[in-house]
């Protein structure tokens, strides 16, 4: 070979381990399409592209630092239409509206994450090098460990779900901490009210329905064995949306958005009152949807939120630690049951809604037919009937499944095709239901290897998030009020999976508010921590010292 050819491919090749994707692409380009100079060249780099690449800017190479914030704005924008596609779609009426539309937007919205996951691993290496990451990086790869072990139940629907769920990790959870603050936060403040006035629309038309006595069973057009209730349908308000326990904590999720957004700077009256207009809706479909795991779910978030504010109180600050948590225990455990109790109340008084409306359609002549108040009580978990709706024997099942294949599971969506081949036609099989636990989904699809990481993750998390509201010493109230409000968001997920399936195999609007809200907790923990340090530096300087200045 060569001496100058050699040079040539030795110098392209050390560019490419330097240099970001689209140097790396341009470089490529270069090896393949440009002639190689003659041997004995003194400058063989000076011929095609690659020389475009190098003399850009006067000799200088493109700057990583544009690349990286043209990615970052690229999944702004992705974040921002993921939620708010994803909010749209789960309207009933929405959906059979769009029909067959919704297959292409479908796969406009993944093939984008796609490309955005790729260009994550070139542009963003810290996104998966940070510890919490780095775990998530493990558990995807139980994941596609369990797919290969059972590649042939369902391996293409099992690829694209850990796909999806890797868009969660890195494109939405993510957030790079170099980043301006307040960059950040006009993207976060966007996405939180885009999906505050979509899901406002969605609670009012809900409640709308329930005041008229609208109730139906109807069919997807594409799709004649798929059936969706909407309306108020068997002593619940599933209203616009497919499911009311899901849609329950969507509402949870606006409700305490509405609270972030309305303690910000700049907030006028106007805007005050629409975001307590939403509050005051949103908990009006919270209770009418009758999701028992929503309504736990508000008072864990009411119990976390009010002991970590009385915790933090300057009347409580000065007294003795056990003092501080007895009576923060107490003040937290008296609200939250008092907000179960006003939910309890709110349901019988809203029930003779659709009766005072019949009575009022009355004196205009017409009959609505709502003479009575409408039964808010479930029959379907009355006494004599399961309690858990059927739960205890999925997850029995699930388990006996699990116990097949301990350490790796069965795959994310072939579990079913795996149950039938193998234990024959098991409950879950004949109903073909999902697993409504996201605890026992992970040992299901991933074994005991996916289980040790998501809990790994789980434990890393918990102890970040609590080690900084107990220790954190109110040096910026705006963010620790942040933090909390985010934290209990994640704690009440963390408590409605036990009976929803959802956070790590689901990919809904409330899965990417859940990973955005983790995103942005270890944002402001990690911002605040940098803006302390000065501050911890100060404390331990001598006190000779301090008084000099």
């Amino acid at each position: 070979m060569p001496r100058g050819y050699r040079y040539f491919l030795s110098r392209q090749i050390s560019l490419c381990f330097e240099e970001s994707l689209i140097n790396r692409c341009a470089i490529i380009c270069c090896l393949c399409k440009t002639r190689f100079p003659a041997a004995g060249r003194k400058d063989p780099t000076r011929w095609g592209f690659a020389v475009f690449i190098r003399k850009k800017g006067k000799g200088q190479l493109i700057n990583k630092q544009k690349i990286k914030d043209t990615f970052y704005l690229l999944r702004d924008i992705y974040t921002v239409l993921y939620i708010s596609f994803f909010a749209v779609l789960f309207f009933i009426p929405i959906l059979n509206a769009l029909g067959r539309i919704t297959t292409f937007l479908y796969l406009a919205i993944a093939g984008l994450g796609a490309a955005l996951l790729f260009l994550s691993v070139f542009v963003q290496r810290a996104a998966f090098l940070s510890m919490p990451n780095f775990i998530l990086s493990l558990f995807a790869g139980a994941a596609l460990l369990s797919t290969a072990v059972n590649f042939r139940y369902e391996p293409i629907s099992n690829i694209k779900e850990i796909c999806w769920m890797c868009i969660m990790f890195f494109i939405i959870q993510y957030v790079d901490t170099t980043r301006p603050k307040e960059r950040l936060m006009y993207v976060l403040r966007l996405v939180t009210n885009v999906f505050i006035m979509i899901w406002f629309v969605g609670a009012l038309w809900s409640f709308c329905q329930f005041v008229v006595g609208y109730g139906a069973w109807i069919y997807t057009p594409y799709n004649d064995t798929e059936i969706h209730r909407v309306g108020f349908v068997e002593e619940r308000l599933f209203g616009v949306f497919g499911d009311p326990n899901y849609a329950a904590i969507g509402s949870l999720f606006a409700i305490v958005f509405a609270v972030f957004n309305m303690t910000g700077e700049k907030v006028g009256k106007a805007l005050k009152a629409l975001y307590i207009v939403t509050i005051v809706f949103e908990y009006i479909y919270l209770v009418l949807s009758g999701s028992r795991a929503a309504l736990i779910s508000m008072a864990v978030a009411v119990f976390f939120i009010v002991f970590f504010l009385t915790l933090k109180n300057r009347h409580v600050r000065g007294r003795k630690t056990v003092v501080r948590i007895i009576v923060s225990v107490v003040m937290a455990t008296v609200l939250a049951a008092a907000a179960v109790l006003i939910s309890k109340l709110l349901t019988d008084l809203l029930a003779y809604l659709p009766s005072l409306y019949g009575s009022i359609c009355k004196l205009f002549g017409v009959n609505t037919g709502q003479n009575a108040p409408v039964n808010l009580h479930r029959t379907d978990i009355s006494e004599g009937k399961d309690a858990s709706n059927n739960r205890f024997k999925i997850w029995m099942d699930s388990l006996k499944v699990w116990k097949t294949s301990p350490l790796v599971g069965v795959t994310p969506r072939g579990y079913l095709a795996y149950t039938l081949e193998n234990l024959g036609n098991l409950y879950i099989v004949q109903k073909g239901y999902i697993i409504h636990n996201a605890y026992i989904s992970v040992l299901l699809f991933t074994g005991i290897i996916g289980t040790v990481l998501a809990a790994a993750w789980i434990v890393y998390t918990a102890w970040i998030i609590v080690s900084y509201l107990f220790k954190y010493n109110l040096s910026n109230k705006e963010e620790y009020n942040t933090v909390l409000l985010f934290s209990a968001l994640i704690v009440a997920e963390a408590v409605s999976s036990a009976a929803l399936s959802q956070m790590f195999f689901s990919h809904m609007v409330t899965d990417a508010l859940f990973w955005l809200t983790v995103g942005y907790t270890f944002y402001f923990i990690r911002c605040s921590k940098l803006q302390d340090q000065p501050a911890v530096m100060a404390e331990k300087a001598p006190a000779n010292a301090i008084e000099g200045n």
